[in-house]
């Protein structure tokens, strides 16, 4: 049974259990003693004539001030010095050391506060990541996404860019400061430039004359143009955007040029009569003495250094940064599962991970002993011996024993073609031949003469088949038409058929003379 209530439990249940202020200064009095509790009074009555509280007096022009999320460094507020009654917004950026000011353009303070909470928390991102918060120019844009460039040059394949793209991405760059400049831009804020601006920059840079020209032309093509543009763009989207110096709508409006790609320069090659003339020019006139009687020595040996390089490019299928960056310990001169014949003639060539295109490693094999090692003879006639860690393809101008870049090689190949004749004659068939042309060359003639495993051929030039097959797939109509039209109940036309053996023994003897690789090797 339920025990009742005492009228005294009641009372106390009603009760405000807070005790009066008298209870309890008796009860800290009984338990401190009065002498001590008046030491510790007067103290407090002594601090506060020493610094007393004073109210912050509110700025003429800070009218309103409200703090955002309770943080002294940001506010909204109103300003007495103008009559539209507008907020404002405000933000101090401690590693700046300055404040940020912007106009909310309403009088509605609670429209204000939700664009001030909106504003804060993207500023205070930016401060906490380090970002400023201040406006910048074109030229300052330019030297942060060239700073950006610049970081990820790498050695390594995937994990950057090569120091040869970042080249020609600074020289994107100072096309985009010289068009800037023109229109005297370049030090207004990027926030203030209509982007309109950019819609001329593409036929701006076309009619620019250009300052160099190793194998292209007088004439910037529109491939590089748009190239150009490209890399404008991801600056705007990258360190602009982003970072939230401009809004998306003030992206300047860069405008491509159209272009078409044609297929038929892309898979320009030599003939066989193009090829061995050009060869044997390099050979035989370009790198004699007899020829060039007044060209020192050492020249004349770096000139075969440089006809060397083309002529194993077109019997490995290396790329050429593949080539440029191959070292002496990448090479193998013997194995032990080849044939003596095959031991004789061929090497077998590692492509390191970090160089190779694709960013997979792989060995290839390729018919070039006798070329490479008359190479490092030549080497050696230059006081140069390679050891294990030692580029193959070493600048003998270089202290450093570094590798030649492949401008080198672009330029070599546009002086010895128009010195050997055959620039004018490409021309007018419309041939655009350049350093690709001897790896291009090497997969046509392995298709066309070798008869080659597809799949083995893609795994010794480090590609796929089915990218062979589309790059190249022009070659199996025309120079297999008989295994095409084969068991069809027709006879071939005997004429046309000797005539081809005939074509096709003029090229392998023409192969045959310039130590050309003819022959199928199947990858180790």
């Amino acid at each position: 049974m339920e025990r009742q209530k005492t009228k005294e439990e009641i009372q106390n249940n009603h009760r405000n259990i807070e005790k009066t202020d008298a209870e309890t200064l008796k009860n800290l009095i009984e338990k401190v003693g009065l002498e001590k509790l008046n030491i510790v009074l007067e103290g407090l009555s002594n601090a506060e004539k020493i610094s007393p509280v004073k109210g912050k007096k509110e700025n003429k022009n800070y009218k309103n001030k409200t703090l955002i999320f309770d943080d002294e460094n940001c506010c909204i507020y109103q300003r007495g010095d103008v009559k539209s009654n507008f907020w404002y917004f405000r933000l101090f950026d401690p590693k700046q050391k300055r404040p940020v000011f912007k106009s909310l353009k309403t009088a509605d303070k609670t429209s204000a506060m939700v664009q001030a909470k909106s504003l804060y928390m993207d500023y205070l991102g930016k401060i906490k990541r380090g970002e400023s918060l201040r406006n910048i120019n074109t030229e300052e844009l330019l030297k942060i996404q060239d700073e950006w460039n610049r970081k990820r040059i790498s050695t390594r394949t995937h994990d950057g860019i090569t120091e040869e793209t970042y080249k020609v991405r600074k020289n994107f760059l100072k096309n985009w400061r010289d068009y800037i400049s023109e229109i005297n831009l370049l030090r207004t804020p990027i926030h203030r430039i209509n982007p309109s601006v950019g819609e001329e920059f593409a036929t701006w840079l076309k009619a620019k004359p250009k300052e160099t020209a190793l194998h292209t032309g007088k004439i910037r093509s529109n491939e590089y143009i748009n190239n150009n543009v490209n890399e404008i763009k991801k600056m705007y989207y990258q360190n602009a955007l982003k970072q939230r110096y401009i809004s998306q709508e003030l992206i300047p409006n860069l405008e491509r040029l159209k272009y078409e790609v044609d297929e038929s320069i892309k898979r320009s090659i030599f003939d066989e009569d193009e090829y061995f003339r050009y060869e044997k020019y390099l050979r035989q006139n370009y790198c004699a003495k007899k020829y060039n009687p007044d060209i020192e020595e050492s020249d004349l040996l770096v000139r075969k250094i440089k006809y060397y390089f083309l002529f194993i490019m077109s019997n490995c299928g290396c790329r050429s940064k593949e080539l440029l960056t191959l070292k002496y310990s990448d090479i193998s001169f013997n194995h032990p599962n080849w044939s003596k014949e095959m031991d004789d003639t061929c090497v077998e060539i590692y492509i390191r991970r970090e160089v190779s295109k694709t960013g997979k490693s792989r060995k290839l094999v390729a018919r070039v002993k006798k070329k490479l090692i008359n190479l490092l003879e030549t080497y050696k006639s230059l006081g140069i011996e390679h050891q294990p860690n030692d580029y193959l393809f070493i600048n003998p101008k270089n202290d450093k024993r570094d590798a030649y870049g492949r401008q080198t090689f672009y330029k070599f190949m546009k002086e010895t073609l128009k010195s050997s004749g055959l620039k004018e004659e490409l021309d007018r068939k419309d041939k655009r031949i350049s350093l690709y042309t001897m790896r291009h060359q090497y997969v046509v003639w392995r298709l066309m003469i070798g008869k080659v495993n597809i799949q083995n051929l893609a795994a010794n030039i480090g590609s796929s088949v089915g990218k062979i097959e589309s790059n190249y797939a022009h070659i199996k109509p025309i120079d297999y038409s008989e295994e095409l039209v084969a068991n069809q109940g027709s006879s071939f036309n005997r004429k046309e058929s000797f005539s081809k053996e005939k074509a096709v023994e003029k090229l392998l003897k023409i192969l045959q003379e310039t130590d050309t690789d003819v022959e199928t090797r199947e990858c180790v």
